[in-house]
């Protein structure tokens, strides 16, 4: 049997010359285009806004249908287990048709209890808000008849206020006979595209629920394919560190989410039953706005408590608001020292600092895709900078290592340098506020003379090579 025979190195050695040469080829057209990228970024944030908005309002229903089905995801794969347990213990059930009804019984109860919540949320919410309403259409012709008798009580008290009167009496008239109609004709146009976009909304989450539930029957199959197409698209190792970012990211936003979504529901109910307890009008209102921005971390419960302090202080009484305002406070000490922590833990891991900045971060980038959308960058922030710490933090852990550097029992805060003949820190010196002024001076001039020592030996040895 005869032998494939074996390259010669010269042909060996022009094929590795072109490996290389195609690979700096390809490396110089990704730098350029990466160049005009960020050019087309800085000098036209405007269009590329505008596109990026297109393109999210174009797949709205998509992206919610899907974030829909992350959310309800871990509810459905704890039924599926259950189910297939029942299944398995009971024997009946043909062992391949197990995972099957699992699917199709988690799927329909994750579907079942996020319709349920999002009815439940409405039914507490429009009534709340139309009682809200009204109330407010009551007080407004009191509030206009004491602002009149006001006036007319000092319209009398001197000339400059009369003056003053008369003109805004001028300018309503004026208004009221040219300004008018434009006003209706614009306020109709208004109106009738805010009906619109509601029906518009309305249909996106009919088509959000479909995709929620098409998400959640096909979640296996789309996996199976992107895992099968990042190893066909990348190394390897490179494919195994992208999937293990990816579970890692996973774990960090699904325990977050969930954590959050229980917090914000218990702070929901015990503000509804404080603010019950105490007769502050609004509570179902009131508690749910504050459950629903309790999402956000940090910032959220001072955007639905502000707002929700002021609903009570115009509409109520200000001795209700300042009740309520204190239990807010009390409210808010309690979830961040005690429920808080029970139930989220450590799971970000990072700083206040570092959410502060992440919020900020976040907002801003996502805000330029509009309103909605900069909430959104608010929610996902903090776990989609803790899914980068991580990276980061891996890298580094990577480059040390390969590096031959030391990384676990080091506290780098107490390192001065690197011996790297000796392949160990070198601890900073101890503190000397509390010692004598001879042993401080003694302790310069040590480490002084030793700095000397090492630059004398460096470039002795850098003569002996030389």
């Amino acid at each position: 049997m005869q032998e494939n025979p074996q390259p010669s190195n010269e042909r060996y050695r022009d094929t590795q010359d072109g490996k290389r040469y195609r690979y700096i080829a390809k490396l110089c057209v990704g730098v350029c285009a990466a160049v005009l990228v960020l050019v087309f970024l800085l000098f036209r944030t405007e269009s590329f806004g505008g596109i990026i908005s297109w393109f999210i309002g174009s797949m709205r229903a998509i992206l919610l249908g899907m974030a829909f089905g992350y959310l309800l995801n871990p509810l459905d794969n704890s039924i599926r287990r259950v189910v297939s347990r029942r299944l398995t213990a009971r024997g009946k059930c043909p062992p391949a048709k197990i995972p099957k009804r699992a699917r199709v019984f988690g799927v329909l109860f994750a579907s079942l209890f996020g319709i349920g919540v999002v009815i439940a949320l409405l039914m507490l919410i429009v009534p709340s808000f139309i009682e809200s309403i009204a109330n407010l259409t009551d007080i407004i012709p009191d509030s206009l008849q004491k602002v009149t008798d006001w006036v007319e009580s000092h319209a009398d008290s001197g000339d400059t206020f009369s003056l003053v009167v008369d003109r805004c009496v001028e300018a309503v008239q004026k208004w009221f006979s040219e300004d008018l109609s434009d006003f209706a004709a614009s306020a109709t146009a208004i109106i009738l595209s805010t009906g619109m976009q509601v029906v518009s909304y309305v249909m996106d989450f009919f088509i959000a629920f479909i995709v929620a539930i098409y998400t959640l029957l096909e979640k296996e199959t789309f996996a199976r394919r992107l895992k099968k197409l990042l190893y066909a698209s990348l190394r390897p190792e490179h494919a195994n560190r992208v999937l293990d970012v990816c579970r890692h990211g996973n774990r960090i936003f699904g325990g977050f989410l969930s954590g959050k979504l229980l917090d914000s529901l218990i702070i929901g109910l015990i503000c509804f039953l404080a603010m019950t307890v105490l007769q502050i009008p609004y509570a179902v209102l009131v508690s749910v706005v504050i459950g629903c921005t309790n999402i956000i971390p940090f910032l959220g419960p001072f955007i639905g408590g502000i707002p929700s302090a002021a609903i009570i202080f115009l509409l109520a009484s200000p001795q209700k608001g300042l009740v309520f305002i204190i239990m807010f406070l009390i409210l808010q000490q309690l979830d961040g020292n005690v429920i808080g922590p029970m139930i989220l833990g450590d799971r970000t891991g990072a700083s206040a600092f570092w959410i502060i900045c992440s919020l900020l971060l976040f907002k801003a980038l996502f805000g330029l895709l509009g309103t909605g959308v900069s909430i959104f960058g608010m929610i996902i922030g903090v776990p989609l900078f803790c899914v980068i710490d991580y990276v980061i933090s891996d890298n580094v852990r990577r480059r040390l290592k390969k590096k031959g550097i030391p990384t676990e029992g080091v506290d780098f805060l107490n390192v001065e340098r690197y011996d790297a003949e000796n392949g160990q820190f070198v601890p900073l010196p101890p503190q000397e506020e509390g010692l004598p002024l001879r042993v401080r001076l003694r302790n310069r001039w040590t480490r002084l003379a030793a700095f000397f020592r090492r630059k004398k030996r460096g470039n002795g040895d850098k003569d002996n090579r030389s």
